[in-house]
């Protein structure tokens, strides 16, 4: 399957947010991205981009973003 290229909007808001060091924006968007590839059928994509992401999240992961990423990749992984 071809890799969905990200929105412009959304390419852009990753990245900034991963140079400026913005974690939790980073994640939230990781989050919208990951639904929206799996919504597009391709699951694997999102499970890439957010897996990461989240691993980084020491401090704060029982705050709503980092659970709700998690509740995310469990349900990409069921819908494989």
């Amino acid at each position: 399957m071809s890799r969905t290229p990200l929105p412009l909007p959304n390419r852009f808001w990753a990245t900034r947010f991963s140079r400026q060091g913005a974690r939790a924006w980073e994640l939230r968007t990781a989050i919208d991205l990951a639904r929206l590839w799996a919504d597009r059928g391709s699951p694997d994509e999102g499970r890439k981009l957010l897996q990461p992401i989240l691993d980084q999240f020491v401090e704060g992961r029982d705050t709503t973003d980092p659970q709700t990423a998690r509740r995310l990749l469990l349900q990409l992984d069921q819908n494989q």
